[in-house]
């Protein structure tokens, strides 16, 4: 990879996937954003990160396949609230040779020896800050890595959170984007693909329903 896109770069998120990638690897980073519509749209990249609101996602996807295709993509969690546009956004992916991976960087959060696998922890959250598609959504990765059901609030005035009795920060969150980002630099098809996203948005579909 020598150019990576950042879509919804000028937003909070964009702007650290930006900064990841800035300082830790020797790539061109492009971030593109509504808010700045003069920035020049690249005729060519080497893979790109989605880091728009959910509602954006889908139909920055099909921007991403039908603009650059076969680059691989990095989309911000969740993808969609519905799982049934996953099957939309797979078929178009695969139209397009697009190698799609959902953010999963809880999945990096304990350390660099260790990844947490799906289905197979016990998550205590809470968080008194949700963002507008609410707990459940904004904890969708901890509801996937937990064997059941995590125990979430967003009741409380500070954030805590264990995994498997073990305390994370939110510096182990920072850290766990940058371990994250190195590892789909890495290996693209290591991270959550669309099967993994669909998993994980059918649970908390049946959460909220």
């Amino acid at each position: 990879m020598k150019r990576i896109a950042v879509i919804g770069g000028l937003g909070r998120m964009g702007r650290r996937y930006a900064a990841i990638l800035r300082r830790n690897f020797p790539f061109s980073v492009v971030q593109l954003d509504i808010k700045d519509p003069t920035m020049p749209f690249p005729e060519s990249i080497d893979a790109c990160i989605v880091a728009t609101p959910t509602a954006s996602h889908y139909s920055d996807i099909e921007l991403v396949c039908k603009s650059w295709p076969g680059v691989p993509l990095l989309c911000e969690k969740p993808v969609t609230k519905y799982w049934k546009q996953l099957e939309y956004t797979q078929a178009m992916c695969e139209e397009f040779d697009v190698d799609f991976r959902m953010v999963c960087n809880w999945s990096f959060v304990v350390s660099d020896a260790v990844r947490l696998l799906p289905k197979s922890n016990s998550v205590r959250y809470s968080n008194w800050i949700s963002g507008e598609d609410g707990l459940f959504w904004d904890a969708i990765q901890l509801i996937y890595l937990d064997r059941s059901m995590p125990e979430l609030s967003d009741k409380g005035d500070r954030f805590e959170c264990q995994i498997n009795n073990l305390s994370v920060s939110l510096g182990d969150i920072d850290l766990s984007y940058i371990r994250m980002i190195k590892q789909w630099i890495k290996d693209p098809t290591s991270l959550w693909g669309i099967a993994e996203a669909q998993e994980a948005t059918y649970k908390v579909e049946g959460l909220i329903t």
